[in-house]
């Protein structure tokens, strides 16, 4: 008898915490409320990749399945222009973008990539923190929710053979990002007359047929594009910094519910910070 009772109670004990388990898993099993499509052109394989993966499990699991968070990594989606484009059309909610892309929305802050600006990533944290109510207005007049502006980091030329002198830079084939508009200006006044503007995708190809021996980049990007296989020399000076920003359709990011705008803002807020350390 006193097994039996023993084993009834728990049995009785059990069975609304087997409830209580099943209910939560059919709650997040449950099809979403809110669907956030991301885009972004790092690769999968990279600390943006890995950031993505953060917020994503952040998001869907702080709103219990409400939220279901899509990332296209890699540049599946287009180059940063065409990834504008997608979300003021609704394809895409949001994006985390280099000033290529947020630069095209809000030519404002591209006065942040203005060749030596800055000296250290002090200065640049010290500008991005103070003025980024600033930022967060200029880009909603445009239609855009800054949810968080990180960075790619500062640019350096890289370049397939030495420059010993000014004569040098004549002769460089100098690819740039077609849209950065700023920079090419910048290196046609130093003295790359022979600019190659290409999309990012193409710029491996620019560099493997030769059409290119001289490109502009940040340092962050070449482990993971594997330009740096195409340039053995490195300038000793850094020429601007990069900024990088997560934004979102304002009126998507308006009219999701508080709970969730709030959560999904704290989870960029809260893990970008670290992509300003790498």
């Amino acid at each position: 008898m006193m097994k039996y009772l023993m084993r009834h109670r728990i049995a009785v004990t059990f069975i609304p915490l087997i409830i209580l388990v099943f209910s939560a898993a059919n709650a997040l099993a449950a099809d979403p409320e809110y669907i956030i499509r991301m885009a972004t052109i790092a690769p999968d394989e990279s600390y943006w990749g890995d950031f993505a993966r953060k917020v994503k499990f952040y998001v869907e699991n702080r709103t219990r399945g409400r939220v279901k968070m899509i990332w296209y990594t890699s540049g599946v989606m287009g180059d940063e222009p065409v990834i504008v484009e997608k979300i003021k059309s609704g394809d895409l909610q949001g994006a985390v973008l280099t000033i290529t892309g947020f630069g095209n929305i809000q030519p404002a802050l591209r006065a942040l990539t203005l060749p030596m600006l800055f000296e250290n990533f002090h200065e640049v944290d010290h500008i991005i923190d103070t003025m980024f109510p600033t930022f967060r207005n200029l880009m909603a007049r445009k239609g855009f929710a800054l949810l968080s502006l990180t960075e790619v980091g500062f640019g350096w030329i890289f370049t397939t053979r030495p420059i010993t002198g000014p004569n040098d830079l004549a002769g460089m084939k100098m690819w740039t990002w077609e849209g950065m508009e700023l920079v090419k200006a910048y290196l046609g006044d130093i003295g790359f007359t022979n600019l190659i503007p290409t999309t990012v995708y193409d710029t491996k190809t620019t560099l493997e047929n030769g059409d290119a021996n001289a490109f502009f980049a940040t340092c962050y990007v070449q482990p993971f594009l594997e330009w740096y296989r195409h340039a053995r020399y490195i300038s000793d000076f850094w020429v601007g910094y990069s900024p990088a920003a997560v934004v979102m359709n304002r009126i998507h990011f308006q009219n999701l519910p508080s709970d969730i705008r709030y959560i999904v803002q704290k989870a960029f807020v809260m893990l970008a910070p670290p992509l300003r350390q790498i």
